[in-house]
Order: C-alpha cells, then structure tokens, then sequence
C-alpha cells in the first residue's frame, strides 16, 4: 500500500510524526508520497524525506497558497529538482 498524500513534513506532526510514520508501516503502508505547498517548505520536506527511505518527495507549488507564491518560485523549482 502506498500513501500518496500526506503532509508529514509539517509542523502540525512535529510532536508525533515518528509515531504516525509507526502506525502507518504497521498496517502495511510501504511508501509515503510528501508533496510540497509552498518554496520555503522544500528543504525541510527534502530533508524529511532523506531521513525516510519510504517517504519520497513531490515538491511543487499549491494553489491554495497563491498569495505566497512568486514568479521566481518556478525557476527555484527547476533549479531544486536538477540538484
């Protein structure tokens, strides 16, 4: 089973995401699918991620947080994934 949306990098986890990342394994989720919302969450969700071999980066931009968004957003995230 593989869990293809879950927001672990978020602060709203810090006090219990090794607990949920447990709990999630122990039912048989085999890989965790992280997506990013905005550019200033990506190093921490990559860093998230590097620690957890079964939890895999989707960095990206989401629309709900628009306003938060620049122009130059794009170009970081070209820059980011050829890293």
């Amino acid at each position: 089973m593989i869990d293809t949306h879950c927001h672990l990098d978020l602060a709203a986890f810090d006090a219990d995401r090794e607990q949920v990342l447990a709990a999630a394994r122990a039912v048989g989720v085999e890989a965790i699918v992280v997506p990013g919302v905005t550019s200033d969450g990506w190093h921490g969700l990559l860093a998230f991620c590097g620690q957890h071999d079964d939890c895999f980066p989707a960095l990206g931009l989401h629309p709900m947080f628009m306003a938060r968004h620049r122009d130059a957003d794009l170009d970081d995230l070209r820059r980011t994934l050829e890293a």
